[in-house]
């Protein structure tokens, strides 16, 4: 899964460039998380916080990126096969 170090995050004509630490176990082994530990740790505090959405990455955003992606596989013709 990918990790990445750093994110830049662009909002209506600004520019912010986010340092991400990876992930350390209690132990300070920084070889844990990776992948999508970011996103985990944020759920993780919004619900310790009474909160049942994200105020960096809000429901009707989320749900925007699901349809473009629908859109976008259904152009090129990808399916998923039902279970």
């Amino acid at each position: 899964m990918h990790c990445p170090d750093e994110l830049t995050v662009q909002t209506r004509g600004t520019t912010e460039r986010l340092s991400l630490p990876a992930a350390r176990e209690a132990d300070g082994d920084d070889t844990a998380g990776g992948g999508l530990h970011h996103q985990i740790r944020h759920v993780h505090e919004r619900l310790r916080a009474g909160e049942s959405e994200s105020d960096i990455m809000p429901l009707d955003e989320t749900v925007a990126v699901m349809r473009t992606l629908d859109t976008a596989r259904d152009q090129i013709g990808l399916s998923y096969a039902d279970h």
